[in-house]
């Protein structure tokens, strides 16, 4: 076997080029469009507003483009003073009531902390100079992390004990009290929390009056709490509720990349850095006529990052299967009909 052909036998057995479906592995993925453009209009622009006085921050764009990766990348960078919490929204059967929404939030923060045993919990409370909480008997929280980085022992048995308030009584009738109580405890951590609403392309109903209930949902949220929001936009989420959701905060629309050959191989080339290939240069990958086809798939699909890496992959799974020393442009015809056959 050739040097070239173990290279791909590498990357196929990592599934390098699959599209990732996990929010938090999306950022080590993720070629940030500031340095695909040469701009500081979408990273950098949605750190800065989530970190400054404006706070709501709306990513727009179609499915597929890069809205989700583009957020889990700028969540995984933000600045130690904030920390990032992703609120699920598409299991929701009602995403556009208020008060399930805001109930979400809360759940969402106090599930993100760690499973502890009845043993851990109690050298945790002993950590807590001016708290201790107890707990009933086997319930348990999985052990995680906020905004990439683990929970503070303190934090963790304040939210604890605000998801148990919740489970307990409901957390008043209005759920904007236990909003304000959450914030308040990241406040007096000197944390400031971050909204994060990105799975917004699979959210229960779709179009029409399900997401201009969303959206209106979201408006309500960013104008009664003190906490940015970052919430992903589809392309046709576009209507009035819409409209008045962008005249309180930025939008950041998913560029159409103008230099898509020297796209293409950044992108590439972060895949196989993180495969440990970083001293394969991407000509001995993919030929140019591959490059050129994998252009057309982004011209076709209406620039749709996803759908070229699931042909990609497809591709690169034909050409180890011929013991292939390349890339070339029938492996890619390959993987546009095999992807075909899957949609």
């Amino acid at each position: 076997m050739s040097l070239n052909s173990d290279r791909l036998l590498t990357l196929a057995r990592q599934d390098a080029f699959r599209p990732s479906g996990r929010f938090e592995c999306l950022a080590e993925d993720h070629v940030p469009f500031d340095h695909l453009t040469g701009q500081t209009r979408y990273e950098q622009m949605l750190i800065q507003t989530v970190t400054g006085p404006e706070g709501l921050c709306l990513v727009f764009g179609a499915a597929g483009t890069g809205k989700t990766s583009l957020i889990s990348w700028a969540c995984h960078h933000l600045p130690e003073s904030h920390v990032a919490l992703r609120v699920p929204v598409a299991a929701l059967e009602d995403p556009g009531d208020v008060k399930v929404l805001a109930g979400t939030v809360i759940v969402s923060a106090a599930r993100a902390t760690a499973d502890l045993t009845d043993e851990q919990r109690t050298d945790l409370a002993s950590t807590a100079a001016d708290r201790r909480t107890t707990r009933p008997a086997g319930k348990t929280f999985r052990r995680g992390t906020l905004g990439g980085g683990p929970v503070p022992a303190q934090l963790h048995l304040d939210l604890g004990a605000l998801y148990e308030e919740y489970e307990r009584e409901g957390l008043p009738v209005d759920r904007f009290h236990g909003l304000d109580r959450l914030i308040s405890i990241f406040v007096e951590r000197q944390k400031y929390l971050v909204l994060v609403l990105e799975d917004t392309d699979a959210m229960a109903g779709g179009p029409g009056q399900q997401a201009d209930r969303f959206l209106s949902a979201v408006l309500v949220l960013s104008r009664e709490l003190d906490a940015p929001i970052i919430v992903a936009v589809q392309d046709h989420h576009r209507g009035a509720s819409y409209d008045r959701l962008r005249q309180a905060g930025r939008e950041i629309d998913i560029p159409t990349l103008a230099n898509t050959e020297n796209a293409l191989r950044s992108i590439v080339a972060r895949r196989l850095h993180r495969a440990d290939l970083d001293s394969a240069p991407v000509s001995e990958i993919l030929d140019d006529a591959a490059i050129t086809g994998l252009v057309s798939v982004y011209d076709e699909s209406g620039g749709n990052l996803r759908q070229l890496l699931a042909v990609l992959q497809s591709a690169l799974d034909h050409a180890v299967d011929e013991q292939a020393d390349l890339l070339t442009f029938p492996h890619i015809r390959y993987g546009i009909q095999a992807t075909r056959r899957t949609r």
